[in-house]
């Protein structure tokens, strides 16, 4: 993950798990599943290491079976490769550690410690220590509603995918956003992928539970077709009985790992039309149209914001949209830095 240590390039093997983990065994078919995940998501072992941290040749015994992978290698990629939990299921644990302290939680519990894996929605219970952080975010994405992308900067390690997964989300689905009915709205998290239009329909669809019923190059000359197809499937909230007519659904759109526009994605013309169609969809809207602004946030690595300078469409952004995440330390509890804003959209 983003917020994983560990570099590929150098061969590092990060352990991220306890001496349990460490002792999991690989099944044939996790091996078999893992590779047909990866070619099935287009990417190549190169690809898989980038995002994962993990050196391309430990995953590649990994897949030829001749290295065992543990339990976080197993949740990492089921996360990477979208396998919603397949990967996990298939790696067997070995026998429990002698030490007490390393001991698996029984049946029933939960073990809160993440090691150094990113938290993600599920985990919101045990996210501690960035409350000020989610709240500051939270304000900022209101501010930006209308005003174009959000962007989260943060150097390597810092806890943005924990930020966005563990914070920012579990806000929205709590209610705490302050406009009406945003507990309800769609939140659509992915990364770009090598194919950042098809990943973000694809990620579209899965969440709101239908066929968009929109291709790639639709969308590339008319963003609102997206926005159209997922008011066709979910529909306007329910007037209540004598009520108001509550303000439209709006998409949110959560691009973590941005970076990967510039890492996995090979076609220049496909970056510029995925950062013109995020930017479109969170674009004031004119008076006659039926929808709202979608709420766009991208989560980028600290060091790619030069590459993100190359697009003229993300100067803006960069220039009013930016939140920037330090990490942590003893004290801080990792607050944001404050950003000077030239408007607040």
């Amino acid at each position: 993950m983003g917020d994983s240590v560990g570099d590929p390039q150098y061969g590092y093997e990060p352990d991220h798990g306890t001496g349990r983990e460490r002792e999991a065994e690989t099944t044939h078919s996790f091996s078999t599943a893992l590779r047909r995940l990866r070619q099935a998501r287009g990417l190549s072992l190169t690809d898989l290491a980038r995002q994962t941290h993990y050196s391309k040749g430990y995953l590649s015994k990994i897949e030829t079976g001749t290295k065992p992978a543990t339990a976080d290698v197993a949740r990492i990629c089921d996360r990477v490769l979208g396998a919603e939990g397949q990967l996990l299921a298939l790696v067997r644990a070995g026998p429990p550690p002698a030490e007490p302290a390393t001991a698996e939680p029984r049946p029933g519990e939960v073990c809160p410690y993440r090691g150094l894996s990113a938290f993600t929605s599920q985990d919101a219970d045990w996210f501690f220590g960035r409350e000020r952080a989610t709240a500051a975010l939270v304000e900022r994405v209101f501010e930006r509603v209308g005003g174009g992308p959000l962007m989260l900067v943060a150097p390597s390690g810092a806890g943005k995918s924990s930020l966005l997964d563990a914070g920012l989300v579990p806000a929205l689905r709590r209610g705490d956003f302050p406009m009406p009915g945003s507990e309800c709205w769609p939140v659509v998290t992915f990364t770009p992928t090598a194919r950042p239009l098809d990943e973000l329909l694809e990620r579209t669809a899965k969440t709101v539970g239908g066929d968009l019923a929109v291709t790639a190059g639709q969308v590339r000359e008319r963003p609102d077709a997206v926005l159209d197809a997922v008011r066709a499937i979910v529909g306007d909230p329910p007037v209540p009985s004598g009520g108001r007519r509550p303000p439209p659904c709006r998409l949110v759109l959560i691009v973590d790992q941005f970076e990967e526009l510039f890492t996995l994605c090979r076609d220049a013309a496909e970056r510029r039309a995925f950062v013109r169609v995020l930017c479109a969809l969170a674009a004031p809207r004119p008076e006659e149209s039926v929808h709202g602004p979608a709420v766009v946030v991208l989560g980028v690595r600290a060091d790619f914001t030069g590459d993100c300078l190359d697009l003229p469409e993300l100067a803006p952004v960069l220039t009013d949209g930016l939140f920037v995440l330090p990490p942590m330390s003893v004290g801080s509890c990792g607050s944001p830095s404050p950003v000077p804003r030239n408007s607040p959209g």
